[in-house]
């Protein structure tokens, strides 16, 4: 899974433009990445320039509202 760091996100919107399946979404104003659409491609993470983009197992990130 992919898991986007608001705390270093810039709402540049590279990862919305580079995700084929529209799984990147904003809730309340932050970048977040429904799990539902998510086909786990990859494409949001390599357009991310600031590397706020990351994958991980769901067991170690907290659950993200959605």
């Amino acid at each position: 899974m992919f898991f986007i760091d608001t705390d270093t996100c810039t709402a540049c919107d590279c990862c919305i433009d580079a995700c084929p399946c529209d799984a990147i979404i904003i809730v309340d104003g932050q970048h977040t990445i429904d799990p539902e659409l998510c086909v786990e491609c990859g494409a949001c993470y390599d357009a991310c320039e600031f590397g706020s983009i990351f994958e991980s197992d769901l067991e170690s990130i907290p659950k993200q509202d959605v």
